[in-house]
């Protein structure tokens, strides 16, 4: 059953992953000096030739924690973007529900 849950959790957690690469190549397409200053971000799947990996990855850390929590200006401009950023929000949070309770009994478990 655990392995159940933590495949589930798995599957929500690298759609998510995909949803963050589409938007962060949505940004770097059309708006191109919006991801320039927001550091150049990299992606899970998808990494622009310009991006550095260090500072890349640690910008993807940060757009990832932005956009799960909030939606920037110019993202409401676009309505695909919308739609992507919630899929993306959704995932996120359901691997987090999935993945709380898995860890919680697993340790709860262990204790008997």
């Amino acid at each position: 059953m655990e392995f159940i849950i933590f495949g589930i959790a798995a599957i929500f957690l690298l759609i998510g992953f995909f949803f963050y690469d589409r938007i962060n190549k949505f940004q770097y397409q059309n708006y191109r000096q919006i991801w320039d200053g927001a550091g150049r971000a990299r992606g899970f799947f998808w990494n622009a030739p310009e991006s550095n990996y260090f500072s890349g990855w640690i910008q993807m850390n940060v757009r990832l924690l932005t956009w799960t929590f909030s939606t920037e200006d110019w993202m409401r401009n676009e309505p695909r973007i919308v739609r992507s950023a919630l899929v993306m929000r959704f995932c996120f949070f359901s691997f987090w529900l999935l993945l709380i309770p898995f860890v919680y009994f697993g340790f709860a478990a262990k204790e008997i």
